[in-house]
């Protein structure tokens, strides 16, 4: 499901609006950690304008695999500056960690 949403140019979030899912719940399948009934995978097929069996289908050998992006979670672990406002001298980064 991830990779032929990826290769459609769909977010996550607008596929799970478009077929009537919560986007948490359309995380969850792509991670393969629920399963969903074959009512909503062939909603979720229709919304991607596939059939229902394209899920089911190995990809082929030269398909590139889809990866998590980890840029939302990767600039907190690295200890990107923060901005806080101190009350003496206006803002002041401060590293996290």
């Amino acid at each position: 499901m991830r990779r032929i949403r990826a290769k459609r140019g769909i977010s996550q979030e607008r596929l799970a609006y478009q077929a009537g899912i919560d986007r948490s719940y359309m995380a969850s399948l792509e991670r393969q950690s629920k399963n969903p009934t074959i009512d909503l995978l062939d909603r979720i097929a229709e919304t991607l304008g596939v059939h229902l069996s394209e899920f089911f289908a190995r990809p082929s050998k030269h398909a590139v695999s889809c990866k998590t992006s980890p840029k939302r979670r990767k600039s907190a672990r690295l200890g990107k500056p923060r901005v806080q406002k101190n009350k003496r001298n206006g803002p002041t980064p401060q590293n996290f960690e």
